[in-house]
């Protein structure tokens, strides 16, 4: 991988990854506001790796193409689900529900 396809695929992946999060963590804020408030890094994680994987999985079966060259095999759409999770773990745990906004009185 070269300087030039980092420069030439990573900000579209950027933005097209950017919006499956947006979608799955809409779903992940609504399921844990309604059924799941106890394990919310867990939900968010799950919704990172489902958007991800499908992120992947619809760019290949839309286009017929591998666009990232790490996922032609099992192990590294793996690894990406994995990132996904981890950046749905980080996103919940840098968003944490705050109390109710107190009085400074």
């Amino acid at each position: 991988m070269t300087f030039d396809d980092i420069a030439g695929m990573g900000p579209l992946y950027a933005v097209i990854v950017a919006v499956a999060f947006l979608i799955a963590f809409l779903v992940a804020a609504w399921l844990v506001r309604w059924r799941a408030s106890r394990r919310r890094a867990t939900v968010y994680a799950l919704a990172g790796a489902a958007a991800v994987l499908m992120t992947l999985l619809l760019m290949r079966a839309t286009f017929d193409i591998t666009a990232i060259a790490g996922t032609r095999t099992l192990a590294g759409v793996l690894v990406q689900g994995l990132m996904g999770a981890v950046g749905g773990y980080v996103f919940a745990r840098l968003s944490g529900s705050r109390g109710p906004a107190r009085s400074p009185i």
